[in-house]
């Protein structure tokens, strides 16, 4: 799972594999270390009706609803998307993607 932050924005990749996992297992989680500290991001699957997002101390939670992530681990759909407002009036933007270029990349190794 790859991650990338820019702005007020998180965009997570995932190939194949980590969108099965996520799905079946209901978790998915990557650990940075820094040697001192690790930053973890995670995401998850959710009860709750709406995509969701926080960081507490070095950890960032997506928790995404059931119903959204089965219909895009199931289907072509690539990427689920959404904007949550923030109590500084600001949004922070998430989208969460199938890494289409590491299909491509299996499918020249065989």
């Amino acid at each position: 799972m790859n991650l990338r932050m820019s702005k007020n924005a998180l965009r997570f990749r995932l190939s194949k594999e980590e969108s099965l996992i996520l799905y079946s297992q209901e978790i998915l989680t990557e650990k940075v270390n820094f040697g001192t500290n690790v930053l973890d991001f995670t995401l998850k699957k959710s009860e709750n009706p709406n995509l969701e997002a926080k960081f507490e101390g070095n950890s960032i939670l997506i928790s995404i609803p059931e119903n959204t992530l089965e219909s895009w681990t199931k289907s072509d759909q690539i990427k689920i998307t959404a904007s949550i407002s923030l109590e500084s009036k600001e949004c922070l933007s998430i989208s969460i993607e199938k890494d289409l270029f590491d299909e491509k990349k299996r499918k020249r190794k065989r």
